[in-house]
């Protein structure tokens, strides 16, 4: 899965680059979003196509895998681009510091956030009804503390604490 994931963000850069003219930032941060093929756009294309039990398995799978790895993987690349200097240059220590930071943050609150929602609905502090709405809440509110304290990182947090949450039992 991860070599077919990095085979579409090469091919999809190089694509956007020399085919669509796009900058070789802009055409890696495409490459990198257009690996996303979640459960969304899979599932209906394997309905269709109908694939052999064993093939179509693995494919379900690797959409569902991928999507949580491509949206930290376009997170990640839009720091870089971000960072890079307007002579196309990479400020390496700021990049490598703001991604630092980014991964920092959205690990931390992506963990504390999962620890408090699991202590909190595995003791049935709220009632079954407001589980959802609590969970919505609380994911936005720490995607806005993430992106206040390093820019972008929240999209960071959540991702990785719908990873945690969803290997909980």
């Amino acid at each position: 899965m991860t070599v077919g994931l990095i085979v579409t963000w090469i091919l999809t850069a190089a694509f956007a680059h020399w085919v669509a003219a796009f900058s070789v930032p802009t055409a890696t941060l495409l490459g990198a979003l257009l690996t996303v093929s979640g459960p969304t756009v899979v599932l209906p294309l394997l309905r269709h196509v109908q694939p052999v039990r064993r093939i179509g398995s693995l494919t379900k799978w690797e959409g569902i895998v991928n999507d949580p790895i491509g949206a930290v993987l376009a997170a990640l690349v839009f720091e870089v681009v971000v960072h890079m200097t307007k002579a196309g240059e990479l400020a390496l220590s700021e990049v490598a510091m703001s991604v630092a930071m980014t991964l920092f943050w959205g690990a931390l609150f992506a963990t504390l956030g999962s620890w408090f929602l699991l202590a909190v609905l595995g003791r049935y502090l709220v009632p079954d009804f407001l589980e959802n709405p609590l969970i919505l809440a609380f994911v936005l509110l720490l995607f806005a503390i993430s992106n206040q304290l390093q820019h972008e990182s929240g999209l960071v947090t959540v991702t990785l604490m719908g990873v945690l949450l969803a290997n909980q039992s």
